[in-house]
């Protein structure tokens, strides 16, 4: 029956082929038309999971109560200066609420209640802490008004080390130890004539906090902020180009002011890093393209002896290509960034069924010099086996399709469809081309066609069961190498090297506390927000739990009545005059004395057992000692350079007195003293409390994202937000590709079975597909390649790859019924085929996106192994099937 209908094909073609290809240009033009005028791109990564899934509910019902949390941040390093960075901060700011576009700009509290009650977001413990310090004893506001020097300093500390030490008082002790530490590098550093980093005194006066320093600035650790919501586009797919390349413009001519040129400061977050993977994935795959097109044409040149045919290949494809953008637009009217790559797959799969139809023509047309007859014959043979082809690898991508993870469900469907066009386009229009340029020709010209065949090859199938073995060592070798390769979840180690997303991205998990990444949680009520915080907090992979509590702090009055007693401190201070000058001698003096006071408190460490200790007191008593004899010898130059350092420092100092003394008379704080812009972060309209959660770790990393997402659901199940989604999206992802991958094998193997009748001539035809990948991923162990979240694309073409070589061979070893079958036109074909695939998508490899550049060589891999599968190991299986007995 297969046999008949292509001859109709074939006759239908003969008589009607002008009508036919202005009927293809016709609906070609048409599709083209009507997909520009009506198909959109949708590129909001909230879309590409199904909205009935419990996780994605909850944060779109979250984005529509809360609204847009993914902002972009610009990160400031402070490098000691923090002075500096708050300038240079205030300056960007300024240029940054005259960008059109840009909804939000969040980088300094400027709120007069919230000023002075800043005391307030400090705990109990805290308060009770610095009223100690304070009140009493030589850390007295009063003493420290009265210090102008590193000498008086030290020796207030070295009074301090003299104390006994209960244990209630060891954690106090350490963040005194860390602060001299700091203060003793600094000095270090002064000396030698580096660079010294900040005084560290916000850490012992305010507690350190996280998110606003003493003036208001947003600030974590070393780093300040400013987050930035801009307008997102989500038809195009950038989603914020514009507001992207304003924003970064005005970090440059911020930069190039005279006090900025050697700051660190960029742009970073999850919208920033899309937009950045889109712009180097665009660029790369737009030159890699260029790249294939010019060698697989000079690849098609070389292998049919001619231009114009193979031209007419490509043609064909992009003609089916035109029609699957038309069935798109009617569909569905939208395209994501997932299904939009579906081009790259139907001229990753599609164009070997031209290959293998304009080769079987171009062999028999060299027999026989028939136009009509040739495309019959080629119709008859190609053509059923890329029917069968065509069907399974539509097969393996509708696999994909039952799934919640709707972006990939609509890109099976989209390539399954678009696979059948190609080929419809290529069973009818190619052949109908083809008749109308050759028939333009003598007939004695058609019969000078170059043969489409390998006879040089046939020495290699004399003795098989060489084959068998050199498949066997493969075979084995891949083996022990499979195991090796892994899954790469991590999104980050798919960009481009060098990215400044990617620089400042780590940056933040590295120098502060805050991520870009954080999970959500949604109660309703404050007090419940609290409790759940606190819970959270307790979780080994949490950092910390910003809820309604940082902004409008609980126990308020009973830290007010803790204040009132620190504010008797802070009356008629006298902060001592400043001087430029160091007494280098007082200074070598009081170090010596710290040294020597450090020694006690280390022997008083080693006789009860403290061996931590031991070993910190050494190490500060050491670095006390030794500066000690620096200044001693110090030249007059290095005096200048620590005076100056010193009276930075004591600025510094009597400033933070300054500032607490004006936090002396607090009121009570409400969420209607709060901005609004931070307020919305934390309550809704509709009055219920939201709480960011942050982990530990780097939860790019995607063991450290399991362990935070396992971590915060043993609390809430229902947490939600952007650890959640990457994490469920990427888990679906996996079992989607690996369970599609079995259920296509198992199609395609039953297609196949329909198509050959013959259990043997099945097995035979899937063969390849098996070995290739099984060498695949020995190949991917060897070269250390591990799966991701780019290359995984790679897979439904590969089973089509695969299962194309081993249908097209069997059907042309059961029609020769010999090896000669191995050298004829469907093997060159099946070679060419391989090489397209491999140089087309190798050429990927030049891409700086390492996602693209991984799929690249997989699919040379890939492309490499597959051959290699067919023609090493076929024959040996054609031989043991007895379909290689009988010569030609």
């Amino acid at each position: 029956m297969k046999t008949r209908c292509f001859k109709s094909i074939a006759g239908f073609v003969s008589a009607h082929p002008w009508k036919i290809v202005v009927a293809a240009l016709l609906l070609t033009v048409f599709s083209a038309v009507y997909a520009s005028l009506t198909l959109k791109l949708n590129a909001n990564q909230d879309d590409l999971v199904s909205r009935d899934l419990d996780y994605s509910r909850r944060y779109l019902d979250f984005l529509d109560e809360f609204g847009d949390e993914e902002y972009l941040y610009v990160v400031v390093e402070s490098e000691g200066n923090p002075e500096r960075a708050k300038r240079f901060i205030s300056s960007l700011a300024g240029r940054l609420h005259g960008i059109d576009g840009l909804s939000q700009v969040i980088w300094k509290i400027e709120n007069p209640v919230l000023e002075k009650n800043f005391l307030l977001y400090l705990t109990t413990d805290q308060l009770t802490t610095l009223k100690g310090m304070l009140t009493e004893g030589a850390f007295s506001a009063k003493n420290i008004a009265s210090w102008h020097s590193f000498a008086e300093l030290i020796s207030a500390l070295t009074s301090k080390v003299r104390e006994p030490v209960s244990k209630d008082d060891e954690g106090k002790l350490s963040q005194g130890f860390t602060f001299i530490d700091s203060m003793l590098d600094n000095i270090s550093a002064a000396l030698a004539g580096g660079k010294t980093s900040g005084a560290g005194l916000e850490s012992v006066f305010f507690g350190g906090d996280e998110t606003f320093d003493s003036d208001g600035y947003y600030r974590n650790g070393d780093l300040y902020l400013i987050m930035i919501m801009p307008d997102k586009d989500f038809t195009t797919m950038s989603v914020i180009e514009k507001p992207l390349a304003d924003i970064r413009a005005a970090i440059k001519q911020t930069k190039s002011e005279s006090d900025f040129a050697d700051i660190s400061a960029g742009l970073t977050g999850r919208p920033v890093l899309s937009a950045d993977e889109m712009q180097t994935s665009d660029r790369d795959t737009t030159r890699a393209t260029l790249l294939a097109i010019v060698l697989v044409g000079m690849l098609f040149v070389l292998f049919f002896g001619s231009f114009s045919r193979p031209m007419l290949a490509m043609t064909s494809l992009i003609m089916g290509i035109s029609w699957t953008f038309g069935l798109v637009s009617v569909v569905y009217g939208t395209l994501n960034i997932l299904s939009i790559v579906f081009t790259l797959i139907l001229i990753g799969a599609s164009i070997e069924y031209a290959i293998h139809i304009v080769a079987r023509y171009q062999e028999y047309l060299s027999e026989s010099g028939e136009i009509d007859s040739s495309i019959a014959k080629a119709l008859a043979t190609s053509g059923r086996a890329d029917l069968t082809s065509a069907l399974t690898t539509s097969a393996a991508f509708l696999t994909i399709m039952w799934t919640d993870f709707t972006a990939l469900a609509q890109l099976g469907f989209i390539a399954a469809s678009g696979i059948l066009l190609c080929l419809t386009s290529m069973l009818i229009v190619l052949p109908a081309m083809i008749i109308i340029r050759d028939r333009r020709r003598a007939p004695m010209d058609l019969k000078k066609v170059k043969p489409f065949a390998m006879p040089y090859l046939s020495f290699a199938y004399r003795k098989t069961w060489v084959l068998g073995i050199a498949a066997l060592i493969l075979s084995v070798v891949a083996v022990v190498f499979a195991p090796k390769t892994g899954f790469d979840n991590n999104l980050l180690n798919l960009q481009a090297d060098g990215l400044e997303s990617v620089k400042y991205e780590h940056i933040i998990m590295e120098k502060s506390s805050e991520t870009t990444w954080f999970a959500r949680a949604v109660t309703e009520s404050a007090q419940k927000s609290h409790e759940l915080a606190k819970e959270f907090e307790m979780r080994p992979s949490v950092r910390k739990v910003d809820d309604v509590e940082r902004i409008v702090p609980e126990h308020q009055l009973a830290k007010i009545q803790i204040i009132e007693g620190i504010a008797p401190a802070f009356a008629n201070l006298l902060f001592s005059p400043l001087s430029g000058e160091l007494d280098a001698a007082a200074l070598s003096s009081s170090l010596t004395d710290l040294s020597d006071n450090l020694m006690l408190l280390q022997n008083e460490a080693f006789k009860a057992g403290r061996a931590d200790a031991v070993e910190e007191l050494d190490k500060f008593g050491a670095k006390a000692s030794d500066l000690a004899a620096a200044i001693s010898s110090a030249s007059s130059e290095e005096v200048k350079r620590v005076a100056a350092l010193q009276e930075n420092f004591f600025k510094d100092l009597h400033n933070s007195i300054e500032i607490l003394a004006s936090g002396m008379d607090p009121t009570t704080i409400s969420e209607k003293d709060l901005p609004a812009d931070i307020l919305r972060r934390f309550v809704s309209p509709k009055g219920r409390y939201s709480m960011f959660i942050y982990p530990k770790e780097d939860i790019w990393d995607p063991v450290a994202l399991e362990h935070f997402v396992s971590d915060i659901r043993s609390v809430h199940p229902e947490v939600f937000g952007t650890p959640i989604s990457v994490y469920e999206s990427a888990k679906m992802m996996r079992e989607t590709f690996l369970r599609s991958a079995i259920l296509a094998f198992v199609v395609i193997f039953v297609l196949v079975l329909i198509d050959f009748r013959s259990v043997k001539s099945a097995v035979m035809a899937v063969s390849p597909l098996a070995i290739g990948l099984l060498w695949l991923l020995g190949g991917m162990g060897f070269f250390g390649i591990p799966f991701n979240m780019a290359n995984f694309f790679a897979i439904p073409i590969l089973i089509g790859i695969g299962v194309d070589f081993g249908v097209h061979m069997v059907h042309r070893l059961r029609l020769e019924k010999s090896l000669s079958a191995m050298t004829s036109s469907t093997a060159k074909a099946v070679v060419l085929t391989a090489l397209t695939n491999a140089i087309g998508f190798g050429a990927m490899v030049i891409a700086s996106h390492r996602g693209i550049a991984s799929l690249g060589k997989i699919m040379a891999i890939a492309s490499a192994a597959c051959l290699a599968a067919t023609m090493i190991v076929l024959p040996s299986i054609a031989k043991a099937f007895n379909y290689g007995n009988r010569s030609r």
